[in-house]
């Protein structure tokens, strides 16, 4: 066989079996597996006034922490229908399915007026989450990623 030939062979056996050694294998998640900060951002309409929340374009940014155990808190500003509201927080629980599919609320709002938001959810690997709330007349979306510890 020529060299030039061998080669070929050679590269295409190589790549074959990288391909095969690097199969992704579907990721197994828990309420451990969701744990940590993450910074994220909300965005969407409030179509129904519901507790203080009034209709209108809706979007919030903010830091949510998931403690590994199925409680969450969070801190944000929001601005709903351009009233803005800042330092507002909120806690709840989650759980989080073997496919890294799950759900959480949070209760969030002044006092007196608090609302539940309830959401459906999906983990990745990479670090980041991906909800939507699903109260009706709540078109929101949620999109986190996971805060990385800042050294100095």
């Amino acid at each position: 066989m020529p060299i030039r030939l061998r080669f070929v062979f050679a590269l295409f056996l190589s790549m074959s079996a990288l391909g095969a050694a690097s199969v992704v294998h579907a990721q197994q998640c828990s309420d451990r597996t969701l744990k940590g900060s993450f910074g994220y951002t909300v965005t969407g309409s409030i179509v129904t006034p519901v507790g203080p929340l009034v209709s209108g374009p809706f979007a919030a940014v903010g830091r949510i922490v998931f403690d590994g155990d199925g409680h969450v808190s969070t801190v944000r500003s929001l601005s709903d229908n351009g009233n803005v509201i800042q330092n507002d927080s909120g806690s709840g629980t989650y759980t989080l399915q073997s496919d890294c599919t799950g759900s959480f609320n949070i209760t969030v709002g002044p006092p007196g007026e608090a609302i539940v938001l309830d959401l459906n959810i999906v983990f990745d690997g990479s670090g980041e989450l991906r909800g939507l709330v699903t109260n009706p007349g709540i078109v929101l979306a949620f999109d986190g990623r996971r805060q990385m510890p800042i050294a100095f």
